[in-house]
């Protein structure tokens, strides 16, 4: 199945400037922490660990609904969209 993936704000800087939007191929039934192992080995494994290990705050969007559950189920056609939040005033 194919997801697009897009990374946003601190995300968007941690990896290459090429791969800030990308399409990827899983497998049917691939999960949120799927796509994460794919980005640490094929995107960048700083933000991919970051995430997991719980060092980085990013906020996990998938076709515009937050998710917090990394075994969220995945769909042919999904847009998930990694953000950091942002501060201000």
């Amino acid at each position: 199945m194919r997801i697009r993936v897009i990374f946003l704000h601190r995300a968007a800087e941690i990896v290459p400037k090429g791969m800030r939007v990308i399409d990827v191929e899983l497998r049917e039934g691939a999960t949120l922490a799927d796509l994460l192992e794919f980005i640490k080995n094929n995107v960048s494994g700083k933000l991919a660990l970051g995430i997991l290990k719980r060092r980085l705050t990013v906020s996990i969007v998938v076709n515009d609904v937050p998710i917090v559950n990394l075994n969220y189920r995945l769909r042919n056609g999904d847009t998930v969209r990694f953000l950091t939040p942002t501060s201000g005033g």
